[in-house]
């Protein structure tokens, strides 16, 4: 099972070797397992919050944020294309 000090780690590494102003997103799936969840909301977006991220929650499971936070992505990968 991931941890939140694997995600800073996973983070770190991108900030280290990915090209300078790649799209970052934290996702934490599964939000249909209200009573299951290793990471609750509130931590995820306190870690996004920390590493200057968006956090999103998504469901396959229930078709919850799974589309809205590809979009996001994409668009944010868009805007960046129109400054660079």
């Amino acid at each position: 099972m991931l941890t939140l000090s694997d995600i800073r780690v996973w983070h770190a590494n991108i900030e280290q070797h990915a090209s300078e102003g790649v799209n970052k997103i934290l996702i934490g799936n599964k939000s249909d397992w209200t009573d299951k969840k290793a990471v609750t909301e509130e931590q995820g977006r306190e870690l996004a919050n920390e590493l200057g991220i968006k956090f999103m929650e998504t469901s396959a499971k229930i078709n919850e944020g799974v589309e809205e936070a590809f979009f996001t992505l994409a668009r944010c990968e868009h805007i960046m294309n129109l400054y660079v």
